[in-house]
């Protein structure tokens, strides 16, 4: 997939996934998931890692610990802040109803 569709796909797609699943939760899209969206589309973002993250999110399947920790080793942001993303999106399978 050539990077000008993948960013079209996150932009558009994903980010809408992420915004109606939030307002139908009642929770407003996490700033931290905003500004990780919006540093992917300007090419900060390694890409792999920020699609696959931005995928299984979508899909509504939990990264494994493994996997947030090598995106927040590859982005630099906190695997606690990647934690609140994914709790935000897709909640501990304790919490779900």
């Amino acid at each position: 997939m050539a990077e000008e569709q993948i960013r079209v796909l996150i932009d558009s797609e994903q980010k809408r996934r992420f915004q109606i699943r939030c307002l139908e939760k009642g929770l407003k899209m996490s700033g931290v998931l905003r500004d990780f969206i919006e540093n992917f589309l300007e090419n900060k973002q390694p890409e792999a890692e920020a699609v696959k993250f931005l995928r299984l999110l979508a899909s509504e399947e939990r990264p494994t610990n493994t996997q947030i920790a090598q995106l927040g080793r590859d982005t630099g942001i906190s695997e606690e802040k990647l934690m609140d993303i994914c709790d935000r999106v897709i909640p501990p399978k304790s919490k779900r109803r």
